[in-house]
């Protein structure tokens, strides 16, 4: 059964010949096109079994839905392209996320075991390798795009993500320099952010593109400065705090003390209650500053786009905003 059948029985259509997402009912298209990009993901998987497959491409796809809010912007009509785009983006995200949870330890996602836990470290390894490898295959079929830029793209993503990568598993237990948690926090979460941006770069004039390239990069530092705040509030029991991660809650902790690693012991001496409110009072701040620099460059790039962007991610950033 094709996936938008369970929202219109009546459906009987291949995925070719879905209608335009943009004229969807506003209320479905957001979900309408998890489905499709779902769909069309697991289709690059079809050879490997499926209970190993199930339980993948089940994320918010916040980072995917942005190529087709851009497209939207740009006034693109090939919703095939994009869709195939918006797969190649997701299964690059869900390989990196296998490999993360191997290295963090990371026992539980969505809700469910991670797959290591599930499958074992070997398996898992394999799978985001093979995931990463079948996240080419849509950009080889593009219709009215480039497929030699789009692959240049997704390589470039792919290394500046793994960049990112290295750069945290070298800083694990240390006290680093917000200057270096910066280029961390835009390594590994502002890449994949930016990969719809750069994905479509070709097809937008150079203001947009620059603007939205701040807006972006705004974006992603109030994305994960943030998750990164809501882990550190679960105190002990967060995996930065287990893994020694120095995100910025960490570094603010430590910022009087004459340390140079990060200590468990330490860090709970540290927090008590008039500290880890002064320091959440901070970390929310900044979120909130970068949050304004994203809606003021987005903005200044579409104002229509903009808007969309922020009904997606406003959500996530309620208890800032609010």
């Amino acid at each position: 059964m094709h996936p938008l059948q369970k929202l219109n029985p009546t459906n009987k259509r291949s995925t070719q010949d879905v209608e335009p997402l943009e004229v969807l009912h506003p209320f479905f298209a957001f979900e309408n096109f998890k489905l499709l990009v779902r769909s069309h993901s697991l289709e690059q998987l079809n050879e490997i079994d499926n209970q190993f497959t199930d339980d993948l491409i089940q994320g918010k796809m916040l980072r995917s839905y942005l190529v087709f809010l851009l497209a939207k912007d740009l006034k693109l009509v090939n919703e095939q392209d994009m869709i195939k785009l918006a797969s190649s983006i997701e299964l690059m995200h869900e390989a990196s996320l296998l490999h993360d949870d191997i290295e963090d330890g990371q026992r539980e996602r969505r809700n469910n075991n991670t797959f290591w836990v599930e499958h074992g470290v070997n398996q898992a390894i394999n799978m985001g390798d093979y995931i990463l490898n079948s996240g080419l295959k849509p950009l080889l079929r593009l219709n009215e795009m480039s497929p030699l830029e789009a692959i240049q793209t997704y390589q470039k993503t792919v290394e500046d993500i793994l960049k990112g990568q290295i750069l945290e598993q070298k800083s694990l237990g240390k006290i680093i320099n917000k200057n270096t948690y910066y280029s961390m926090i835009e390594l590994k979460t502002g890449t994949l952010l930016k990969a719809p941006l750069y994905f479509l770069r070709p097809l937008m004039g150079i203001y947009k593109f620059e603007n939205l390239l701040k807006a972006f990069h705004h974006l992603s530092r109030a994305y994960q400065i943030e998750n990164d705040r809501l882990d550190f509030n679960l105190l002990e029991n967060g995996q930065d705090f287990k893994n020694k991660i120095p995100t910025l809650p960490f570094l603010m902790l430590y910022e009087k003390s004459s340390l140079n690693l990060l200590s468990h012991k330490v860090s709970l001496q540290l927090m008590d209650q008039k500290n880890l409110e002064k320091i959440n009072r901070n970390v929310m701040s900044q979120v909130k500053h970068e949050y304004q620099k994203f809606r003021y460059y987005c903005q200044l790039a579409s104002e229509e786009l903009c808007h969309s962007i922020e009904l997606q991610f406003n959500k996530y950033f309620n208890e800032v905003l609010k």
